[in-house]
């Protein structure tokens, strides 16, 4: 940053700051005053520190933190070349940036006299509330250099985290949303030469439209048997379809019986249907298999809520067709796909962002804990489908409160720290991060929602969700890997979404 209001041959300033950024429950620690600008906590070195010592000194007297030494990481420098605000010199500035995480407790802030003459204090904000209070800043008091450098530095942090850093996302869903990931099981499987069970009913839930499978159809069940780490067993079953004649089969892992299964094998696409029941019960009692391995305690760091736990279902079918499964039934273990609508639709998003193995994610009618944006309501508002055959004016009913995803016939499907927020608002990030997360080269997403009837779970903030993640995926060079289709009605994935899915996978036409 070089603001050319200096003579270059005035003597120069020059001054070494070190800044941290530090990440809480997902929001930025930060340090604001009464003017209304908010920074990063940090300052100039002194005497012969050097960086990490400025940094611990820093953030303890200005946040009353204690950074751990060992989660240190350097981000980048900020150099800023200008005229000093109070004399004829040049103040040359190099701020450098660090990543680093604190320990839990809290201590008093040591403020100097003149950051308490301005009113310092300490904040947490998410990058877009602290963009928004510096842009608020540039309006109030003009563009000063050392609020643009903050600014600068937000947008910097928020571009690095999109491309690149998603671990801080991660680490927020599993604290503060879905709960935790669980992963390195001992996974096997047995392919059963009669069916044990009925095949999976047509649930009872009045938002998805699945069909009854008769117990007669050419289907093949699989138990799939998980040892835990703490050599606990156990077994849950899916429901194999695979296209006959086929060999090194694509395959698609369905949270559920889906519509179009005959479409899925005429295009030569077997298909596991998962009875997720089995693996978590539907309701806030965290009962089933999942939760016989990893019981749900008060301990925030035991808490894996019902989304995250099918996710965790599907990512061990896919470890029992790496254990030899595609070879028994014909599938191309290095082709799969994961599905799901409504609560499974949020379900398959989590595992998108999760399970990196999945080449193609295709979460579908997902609204809200899914990819409907937290922050975008449309209820009250009109839209025009009239290219989808629909009306001019659609005008959106109620859209699916934060309370109801925190009330007993939902919040099972998070962990419990998800129940202290208070509104969407207060959620630090965007669910666009949910396909930033599954952004690679080697992988398809897909967004698939409905226009119509879809307004509890909010079908503008969807393609909000998608449109902003397209970003990202175009920053990476990555557009042609991230494709929405919202079809005109209907909560459910249909023909038509199966269609075009299968036009815009090299693999599969």
């Amino acid at each position: 940053m070089d603001a050319h209001n200096y003579d270059s041959n005035w003597p120069v300033i020059e001054r070494i700051a070190v800044r941290g950024i530090i990440f809480i429950d997902g929001k930025l620690l930060m340090i604001e005053n009464s003017f209304g600008e908010a920074k990063l906590p940090g300052g100039g070195r002194e005497g012969d520190e050097d960086d990490v010592r400025t940094l611990l000194r820093e953030v303890e007297e200005e946040t009353g933190y204690l950074v751990m030494p060992e989660s240190i990481v350097p981000f980048g420098e900020v150099e800023e070349r200008r005229k000093s605000t109070d004399e004829d010199k040049i103040w040359h500035q190099i701020s450098r940036l660090y990543f680093c995480d604190v320990k839990a407790e809290c201590h008093e802030c040591h403020y100097t006299q003149n950051e308490l003459k301005h009113g310092f204090h300490l904040v947490r904000y998410s990058i877009d509330e602290a963009l928004a209070k510096n842009e608020a800043m540039f309006a109030k008091e003009g563009k000063q250099a050392w609020n643009q450098r903050e600014y600068n530095t937000m947008q910097l942090i928020k571009k690095y985290i999109e491309q690149q850093n998603t671990d801080i996302v991660a680490r927020f869903y599993e604290n503060n949303v879905y709960g935790k990931w669980r992963s390195g099981e001992k996974v096997s499987y047995t392919v059963l030469e009669e069916t044990k069970r009925k095949a999976p009913e047509a649930s009872d839930n009045p938002f998805v439209n699945m069909f009854k499978l008769s117990t007669t159809d050419e289907g093949k069940d699989v138990e799939i048997h998980v040892e835990g780490a703490n050599g606990k067993n156990v077994t849950f079953t899916v429901r194999a379809y695979v296209p006959k004649g086929c060999e090194n089969a694509p395959f698609i892992v369905c949270m559920h019986p889906v519509l179009p299964l005959k479409e899925l094998l005429a295009k030569g696409c077997a298909a596991i249907f998962m009875d997720t029941s089995m693996v978590a019960e539907d309701n806030c009692l965290h009962r089933g298999v999942f939760y016989e391995l990893y019981p749900y305690t008060e301990d925030a760091d035991s808490q894996t809520g019902e989304l995250m736990a099918w996710s965790w279902a599907a990512s061990k079918v896919l470890d029992a067709v790496y254990a030899g499964l595609d070879k028994e039934l014909g599938l191309d273990a290095d082709y799969s796909m994961v599905t799901g609508v409504s609560r499974w639709g949020k379900a398959t998003a989590v595992c998108g962002a999760f399970e990196k193995r999945f080449k193609v994610v295709i979460p579908v009618c997902s609204g809200a804990g899914g990819l409907a944006a937290w922050k975008y309501q449309s209820e009250g508002r009109s839209y025009d489908l009239s290219e989808c055959g629909g009306p001019k004016d659609y005008v959106y009913g109620t859209n699916e409160p934060l309370s109801c995803l925190q009330s007993d016939a939902e919040r099972g499907w998070f962990a419990d720290k998800f129940l202290e927020y208070k509104e969407y608002a207060d959620i630090p990030f965007e669910q666009y991060m949910l396909p930033v997360m599954a952004a690679d080269k080697n992988r398809k997403y897909f967004v698939i929602a409905a226009h119509m009837g879809e307004d509890w779970v909010n079908a503008p903030a969807m393609w909000e969700t998608y449109e902003r993640a397209l970003k990202v995926y175009t920053e990476k060079g990555l557009e042609q890997n991230l494709k929405a289709y919202f079809h005109k009605e209907g909560h459910a994935l249909l023909a038509e979404d199966v269609e075009f899915i299968f036009n815009n996978i090299d693999r599969i036409n």
